[in-house]
């Protein structure tokens, strides 16, 4: 469709689906888009690195009907974020016959090399109950995490949600407001009256539907502005023209402001929620716009003091429990043995530190006057003392026994009598 309205100089404005060649004016000079979703890639590379959340463990599927599928994505992924500093492990495998037993391990594995996982699965032993209570397009058109289903594990529901991130390609804020909630009606009865759809009302995709009536509506505002600067004399197509005047604006919508970049998207914004667990529900505590001309997300935090992590203002850092990459993360054997190795460590400056308390004490305990041969004294100055060697035995030592002091200084060699000792 792109090739065919740029070849024909038409305007072209999708409302649900974008692809990066949009970004290309040579190859789509005619293309706009208002979907409100952004591209997912963009998305997660930009808020990984925020978080420094840089290597992601993947658990790969390998089921027999979907293998191929999997592998597919996994290298289509890792080819999409390698380039913006995104790590991925080497692939886990996984399948449906997978024991309780091996997805612990893998599980614990997880938790020691990183803070991220993407699984590669439709089904499988990673479907963790969380993922069975999504409600879809409920609460105004958004799907509703819930952890109360009046089922048995409930309670066990809410415990697990507070280690979830609630990642949402929207910002749910501009689809409240009371402009969109009057229109909301409107295309309901279009809807039922002219295209005869019979699906309650919680089915219609709210952000879609917006960017549909967007797309029309600034295709008219910029059809109105053409023929009035041309004198209403249009000759040919002119759908490079049109695409012009609506990139790089913001334009005054029935559906309120509608902000379109210079490459041909509409401005969106994301957001994140974690889970309060005094009201049970997932409160956002982050946003991002994304920044059009280096193509990424700036992320700023809306509230500073909510608990977003196990009652924690804040997310755990990057760093696992091993550091980030296998070849860094230590076995528990090796772990004991640099416990054992601090400890033998320690032990031995201890006993080192009790021997020197031990001979200073008793160097000032004992008199430096040591008797030899009767009454001839030696002095040996205490911080010239080297190596003092005596008989601790008895209280005193005796003036037979045999006491040697040997100390060497710059000016004298302090020694025992030139006679050989008794």
């Amino acid at each position: 469709m792109n090739d065919f309205a740029g070849a024909r100089n038409m305007l072209l404005i999708t409302s649900s689906d974008a692809d990066s060649v949009i970004r290309n004016r040579k190859r789509s000079p005619t293309w706009l888009t208002t979907t409100p979703f952004p591209l997912p890639n963009t998305v997660y590379c930009s808020l990984l690195n925020v978080l420094n959340w840089t290597t992601v463990f993947v658990g790969l599927n390998v089921d027999s009907l979907d293998r191929l599928y999997h592998q597919y994505a996994f290298s289509r992924v890792t080819a999409e974020l390698a380039g913006c500093g995104i790590q991925f492990t080497v692939p886990a495998t996984i399948s449906s016959a997978t024991d309780a037993a091996t997805v612990r391990r893998m599980l614990r594995d997880f938790h020691r090399k990183s803070r991220s996982m993407r699984e590669e699965s439709w089904s499988g032993p990673l479907d963790f109950p969380v993922a069975r209570t999504v409600i879809p397009w409920a609460s105004g058109g958004f799907e509703n995490f819930t952890w109360r289903v009046n089922a048995n594990d409930d309670e066990k529901i809410k415990r697990a949600y507070r280690s979830v991130l609630l990642l949402t390609l929207v910002d749910e804020a501009r689809y409240v407001s009371p402009t969109i909630n009057s229109l909301i009606q409107e295309w309901l009865d279009i809807s039922r009256r002219d295209y005869n759809n019979t699906n309650p009302p919680n089915e219609l995709p709210i952000p879609i539907v917006t960017a549909s009536h967007a797309a029309v509506e600034m295709a008219g505002v910029a059809a109105v502005e053409v023929l009035a600067g041309q004198h209403g004399k249009l000759t040919g197509d002119y759908g490079h023209l049109l695409a012009d005047f609506i990139r790089n604006r913001t334009l005054d919508l029935q559906v309120g402001p509608w902000m379109m970049n210079s490459r041909g998207f509409a401005q969106v914004g994301v957001q994140i929620a974690s889970f309060d667990w005094q009201t049970g529900h997932f409160q956002v505590f982050m946003k991002a716009t994304e920044n059009d001309i280096e193509e990424t997300f700036d992320w700023i935090r809306i509230n500073s003091t909510q608990s977003v992590w196990f009652g924690q203002a804040d997310l755990p850092t990057g760093l696992p429990l091993c550091r980030l990459g296998s070849e860094e993360c230590q076995t528990e054997k090796t772990w004991r043995a640099q416990v054992a190795g601090i400890s033998c460590s320690v032990l031995l400056a201890l006993a080192v530190l009790v021997v020197t308390l031990w001979i200073s004490f008793c160097h000032f305990d004992i008199s430096c006057q040591w008797r030899l041969k009767g009454e001839e004294a030696l002095t040996v100055p205490h911080w010239n003392l080297k190596l003092l060697l005596s008989n601790f035995g008895h209280e005193a030592p005796p003036s037979d026994d045999i006491v040697r002091a040997v100390s060497l200084d710059s000016q004298n060699d302090y020694g025992l009598s030139d006679e050989n000792p008794q």
